[in-house]
């Protein structure tokens, strides 16, 4: 009988727990609120800006006259059935990252870039080399779009900004999307002077999403973003007041990045050397409330190529589709070789019938049929 009874309560434990894992509450997004007075941790915030096309500006970045350049700042869409993402020509940096399938509190599409943020924080996809007056020079630049929009279809495309200058000094980005792993970004750049090509630092900049934990509906914790990598067969996840002591890391990653309960936005690097910096990013949205964002760089031996970048939800098959190790940023905690057999048999009866509560309950019966020999062996022995 205590057999059965310590049993019972296992398998219970079980599809409870890999329900929860699978299914959190909805992440409740904190509403807009209006610019507040500085605060001793960060500048006051300013007004929410949205991802409409900006005001056009002189182009006339600090050094050389430009060769290859945009006339004027201005936005370029790309857009997909599930993200529309919206670059600047000025630094030729992601400004917005809307999941189409994911909305906010005001129901509009989850943006996973943070747009309250004070001056001088990154963006992502900025570059930064050794010499400071360069690097001023590649993020104030206007990079010369391939496209104006881009419209993913049944194939993947590229978008490509270009930028050099009388001196010699040249850069290049190139995106690349695919329209069947719609979170990913390909990215690959360069940096010459002279032809001497330049290896970039990339600044990624404050994530993710609106920097605010929101708080569970039923009780349960739900972390801030904190940086995560995979190394040396390990995920490791940095606690937001350790962040200082632990601030580079460097080795051979499988990604690296920044997450929180329900989104990760990370580099995907598969075993590359690479060294990462991370540092805490604190902004006081009202009095009685903070957000905290983690901002984070990487830099690799050589110019990135064909870098591939996730920005998307923890989703166990999205994740599965491009990386299987980026699957390990879902934390299944200490039942994970358990968990996640249960969640693909999960998923595989819920293909068929449509509903995850019946499917929770025809997995429970599955196996207790499973089980129902050993039961029966039990009650004979008794």
């Amino acid at each position: 009988m205590e057999k059965r009874v310590l049993l019972a309560v296992v398998l219970s434990f079980i599809v409870l727990y890999g329900y929860q894992a699978m299914f959190p509450p909805p992440a409740p997004r904190s509403k807009p609120v209006a610019p507040s007075a500085p605060a001793p941790i960060a500048p006051g915030i300013p007004a929410q800006q949205d991802s409409t096309p900006t005001t056009p500006a002189p182009a006339t970045p600090p050094g050389a006259a430009p060769v290859v350049a945009d006339t004027t700042e201005r936005d370029v869409v790309v857009e997909s059935d599930a993200v529309r993402a919206v670059f600047t020509t000025r630094g030729a940096v992601l400004k917005s990252w809307r999941l189409k399938k994911y909305q906010d509190l005001n129901g509009k599409p989850l943006d996973l870039v943070p747009q309250s943020l004070p001056p001088g924080n990154a963006r992502p996809f900025t570059l930064v080399v050794p010499d400071g007056p360069t690097s001023a020079v590649l993020q104030e630049a206007l990079y010369k779009p391939s496209s104006s929009e881009l419209t993913l279809g049944a194939s993947p495309a590229t978008l490509t900004f270009e930028y050099q200058d009388a001196n010699g000094l040249s850069a290049r980005k190139d995106f690349t999307f695919s329209p069947n792993q719609p979170y990913v970004v390909d990215f690959s750049a360069t940096v010459a002077r002279a032809g001497a090509e330049i290896p970039p630092t990339l600044e990624w900049g404050p994530g993710i999403g609106t920097g605010i934990a929101p708080a569970s509906s039923m009780g349960m914790y739900s972390p801030p973003a904190q940086p995560i990598f995979y190394k040396e067969g390990k995920v490791s996840r940095i606690a937001p007041n350790k962040i200082q002591e632990n601030a580079t890391q460097d080795g051979k990653f499988g990604f690296s990045g920044v997450d929180d309960h329900y989104f990760l936005a990370a580099a995907v690097i598969s075993g590359q050397p690479l060294h990462v910096e991370y540092r805490p990013v604190d902004v006081q949205v009202t009095p009685e409330q903070a957000a905290h964002f983690v901002a984070w760089s990487a830099r690799f031996q050589a110019s990135p190529r064909n870098v591939r970048f996730f920005l998307g939800p923890k989703d166990f098959e999205v994740l599965e589709s491009v990386d299987r190790d980026l699957t390990r940023a879902i934390d299944f905690g200490m039942f994970a070789w358990l968990v996640v057999p249960l969640l693909r048999a999960l998923k595989w009866v819920n293909g068929y019938v449509g509903n995850y509560g019946w499917s929770i309950i025809i997995l429970t019966a599955l196996i207790n049929i499973a089980m129902f020999p050993l039961r029966h062996k039990s009650v004979v022995s008794m």
